[in-house]
């Protein structure tokens, strides 16, 4: 049976019940449940099985620009098969397969649209952990290396993009390197059931931090990438509470934030 926890307000815990506290005991006994913007709006809800698998997503946009999509999961030997996007808005779906070895560790994951392959991402391992990806779109290819720190959680990612000329077409031999770095906690992430799933985001929108999340042992607190910072905030169970995005050249005149609350499993 799952009860709703309310958004969980962050407290500060005497330092003895802080250190007595079971971080992944507690993380076993939450499920993302609803997800809202910085006005209290619904913008994202997740509806689990009697298993406590993760079987639909719904997404809305803000007031004033409404959108309305829906993810659904088919599972084959416990695993996420396939993920059937519906975009009720603007009528773009496309299912996402997923692909693992014999291992279950995730090598590939492809986006079609009627059918046919429009991008799909490679994943190569040193030993357990994903070091490189090899993406490929319409137009251009990718490749990129990811480092971790001791701890098990990618810290760096560096890309290699081709460079565009003015009409958006890559220019043959050319190449950028982009570096995105990332900081965390010591305590385990939040419980979507979708841990080994990393080439998918649970969250709403695509952070800049998601796929090195879901590569990574413990609570992401920041991501760069050039001029946008992500930040995170965490309440007293350990899971993230907020997420909030801020930009060097846009000053806003209020924090850009998400808040999660939780399923409580029993």
């Amino acid at each position: 049976m799952k009860k709703v926890i309310g958004i969980l307000i962050l407290v500060f815990l005497s330092c003895e019940k802080d250190e007595g506290q079971n971080w992944e005991d507690n993380r076993s006994k939450f499920l993302v449940d609803k997800i809202f913007d910085n006005h209290d709006n619904l913008i994202a809800e997740y509806f689990y099985d009697t298993d406590n698998k993760l079987i639909k997503k719904v997404v809305t946009d803000n007031p004033g620009v409404y959108r309305r999509w829906v993810d659904e999961f088919e599972y084959e030997d416990g695993r996420v098969s396939k993920i059937i996007h519906d975009d009720q808005t603007f009528d773009f779906d496309y299912d996402i397969l997923v692909f693992y070895n014999t291992e279950g560790q995730l090598v590939r994951s492809e986006i079609k649209v009627h059918d046919i392959i429009i991008e799909y991402s490679i994943f190569h391992y040193d030993e357990e952990r994903v070091k490189s990806v090899f993406f490929q779109d319409e137009l251009v290819s990718v490749e990129s290396n990811i480092e971790y720190d001791n701890n098990g959680n990618a810290i760096k990612h560096i890309h290699v993009y081709p460079k565009m000329d003015p009409f958006g077409f890559p220019i043959p031999g050319e190449f950028i390197e982009v570096e995105k770095n990332y900081e965390y906690d010591n305590r385990p992430k939040p419980n979507f059931g979708l841990d080994y799933l990393f080439a998918y985001n649970p969250l709403p929108y695509n952070e800049s931090g998601e796929l090195e999340r879901g590569l990574s042992q413990n609570n992401m607190k920041r991501a760069n990438y050039e001029t946008t910072t992500w930040i995170y905030t965490y309440n007293e169970f350990g899971l993230p509470e907020t997420i909030e995005t801020r930009w060097d050249d846009i000053p806003l005149e209020e924090p850009s934030v998400i808040k999660l609350s939780y399923l409580k499993v029993e």
